[in-house]
């Protein structure tokens, strides 16, 4: 089931730097299923196919709380959301070392994470730097 998702919500571009040991919170609209273990993929657009770049399976988020009344609005010009989320969160080592971020940094534009769980999956745009560029 496709489903809204928001990296780091409130935020454009969504930009993760990959060498910070600080956390990546991400918003999955409501579904009947909880986020505690998903898939992720670093999936790069070319001419409206998305591509996959790498893949981290069975990943546990570090902590995850469900939400009400959450306004998801992926970036300026996109179909905003209003409802009930889940809002998660993920250690930024965790995901850049599981998707090997760090290998994207320079040269990749039209990068996207996609999140998915037993019963949703979404994804949403992404910016990655680091502290070495």
């Amino acid at each position: 089931m496709g489903c809204y998702l928001d990296i780091k919500p409130g935020s454009c571009p969504n930009s993760i730097n990959v060498d910070s040991n600080g956390i990546v919170t991400i918003a999955i609209q409501d579904s009947s299923c909880s986020p505690d273990n998903v898939d992720i993929y670093l999936e790069q657009k070319v001419n409206g196919t998305y591509y996959i770049l790498e893949k981290y399976e069975g990943v546990e988020p570090e902590r995850y709380e469900y939400v009400s009344d959450f306004v998801l609005s992926p970036c300026p010009g996109t179909t905003t959301y209003t409802g009930d989320v889940y809002v998660v969160k993920f250690r930024t080592q965790d995901l850049s070392s599981g998707l090997n971020l760090g290998k994207y940094v320079d040269g990749y534009d039209n990068l996207y994470i996609e999140v998915k769980g037993d019963c949703f999956n979404g994804r949403d745009s992404v910016r990655l730097l680091s502290n070495n560029n």
